[in-house]
Protein backbone atom coordinates (compact mmCIF):
# COMPACT_ATOMS: atom_id res chain seq x y z
CA UNK A 1 0.00 0.00 0.00
CA UNK A 2 2.86 2.30 0.76
CA UNK A 3 4.62 1.58 -2.66
CA UNK A 4 1.07 2.39 -4.67
CA UNK A 5 0.48 5.85 -2.30
CA UNK A 6 4.07 6.80 -3.54
CA UNK A 7 3.12 5.53 -6.74
CA UNK A 8 0.24 7.74 -6.33
CA UNK A 9 1.97 10.63 -5.49
CA UNK A 10 4.51 10.38 -7.77
CA UNK A 11 1.96 10.81 -10.77
CA UNK A 12 -0.95 12.52 -9.66
CA UNK A 13 -1.03 16.48 -10.82
CA UNK A 14 0.70 18.89 -8.07
CA UNK A 15 -2.33 21.03 -7.30
CA UNK A 16 -4.27 18.40 -6.10
CA UNK A 17 -1.60 17.23 -3.67
CA UNK A 18 -1.60 21.25 -2.36
CA UNK A 19 -5.36 21.75 -2.86
CA UNK A 20 -7.34 22.95 0.44
CA UNK A 21 -10.89 22.56 0.15
CA UNK A 22 -11.35 25.65 2.86
CA UNK A 23 -9.11 27.30 4.44
CA UNK A 24 -9.79 25.59 7.60
CA UNK A 25 -8.68 22.33 6.20
CA UNK A 26 -5.41 20.60 5.41
CA UNK A 27 -4.23 19.89 1.61
CA UNK A 28 -2.83 16.11 1.52
CA UNK A 29 0.55 17.64 1.52
CA UNK A 30 0.18 19.63 5.05
CA UNK A 31 -1.23 16.19 6.63
CA UNK A 32 1.90 14.26 5.30
CA UNK A 33 4.22 16.54 6.41
CA UNK A 34 2.51 16.84 9.80
CA UNK A 35 2.68 13.33 10.05
CA UNK A 36 6.26 13.01 9.14
CA UNK A 37 7.03 15.75 11.92
CA UNK A 38 5.65 13.96 14.87
CA UNK A 39 6.78 10.73 13.25
CA UNK A 40 10.56 12.85 13.75
CA UNK A 41 9.65 13.83 17.18
CA UNK A 42 7.97 10.68 18.62
CA UNK A 43 10.22 7.83 16.79
CA UNK A 44 13.43 8.44 18.61
CA UNK A 45 11.48 8.27 21.79
CA UNK A 46 10.30 5.23 21.38
CA UNK A 47 12.80 3.60 20.31
CA UNK A 48 15.03 5.21 23.77
CA UNK A 49 11.98 3.86 25.67
CA UNK A 50 11.56 0.56 23.89
CA UNK A 51 15.39 -0.77 24.31
CA UNK A 52 15.29 -0.21 27.84
CA UNK A 53 15.10 -3.93 29.38
CA UNK A 54 12.54 -3.78 31.89
CA UNK A 55 12.40 -6.22 34.86
CA UNK A 56 10.19 -9.10 35.19
CA UNK A 57 7.13 -8.90 33.40
CA UNK A 58 3.71 -8.58 35.54
CA UNK A 59 2.29 -12.00 35.68
CA UNK A 60 -1.13 -10.49 35.09
CA UNK A 61 -2.50 -7.72 32.35
CA UNK A 62 -5.23 -5.37 33.78
CA UNK A 63 -6.26 -2.57 31.30
CA UNK A 64 -6.73 0.79 32.36
CA UNK A 65 -10.11 3.05 31.01
CA UNK A 66 -8.16 3.87 27.41
CA UNK A 67 -8.08 0.02 26.91
CA UNK A 68 -11.25 -0.77 27.88
CA UNK A 69 -12.78 1.93 25.50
Amino acid sequence: RVREAAAYMRNTEKGKLVYQPDKEKWSITQILEHLNAYSRFYHPHLNRELSVKAGEPDAWFESGWLGNY
